[in-house]
């Protein structure tokens, strides 16, 4: 009887802690403790760096990749949008040699949510901002697309990254900010 008390005991302590360790995920995304003033870096400036490439997500022929941060600070959520260095294709443009490349991005609050994998669509156009509160289990989309406008030059080599979208899930609060998953790049289901 003391065995089966036992492994009645074992088996519930192995099931419950399955559940605690990253909700209803079945894939273990990317964790951060994110801290006040801390934030999540995609992509980068320098092309040697490897998350340069990162900042392409789906769109691995755009002339230009994303680069933001998503930064916790004084509660909320904020999208910060970085400059990037163009590849060969886009220096082809006279001038562009000496110009950085841009982004546009917003963020959304996607509602309360138990997993990372739950955020499973993107939000409507008028959803995003450029800061949202932070808060505990709430899911977020982040959606950001180039704004060089390379469209006009009408070279089919050439062109602007498309939307590539990211989400986000404050797991759990801390003393001083949150444990966090994400992933970027990710598609609607």
């Amino acid at each position: 009887m003391k065995k089966l008390r036992f492994l009645a005991i074992a088996m519930a302590t192995v099931f419950a802690m399955s559940f605690v360790s990253c909700g209803d995920d079945d894939i273990e995304y990317e964790g951060v403790i994110l801290e006040d003033g801390d934030f999540i870096e995609i992509g980068a400036t320098n092309e040697s760096d490897p998350k340069y490439k990162e900042g392409f997500g789906y769109d691995t022929t755009a002339a230009y990749p994303a680069h933001f941060r998503v930064t916790l600070n004084s509660g909320n959520l904020y999208i910060t949008i970085l400059t990037s260095k163009n590849t060969a294709a886009s220096m082809t443009i006279p001038g562009m040699s000496e110009r950085d490349c841009v982004c546009a991005g917003r963020i959304g609050d996607y509602g309360k949510v138990n997993a990372l994998s739950k955020i499973n669509s993107y939000l409507g156009a008028d959803q995003y901002t450029d800061t949202v509160a932070a808060i505990e289990k709430h899911g977020y989309v982040v959606e950001v697309h180039g704004d060089m406008k390379f469209d006009k030059y009408g070279n089919p080599n050439l062109h602007d990254l498309q939307s590539q979208h990211m989400r986000i899930w404050l797991e759990e609060a801390t003393d001083k900010g949150f444990k966090v998953r994400y992933e970027y790049p990710y598609l609607e289901e």
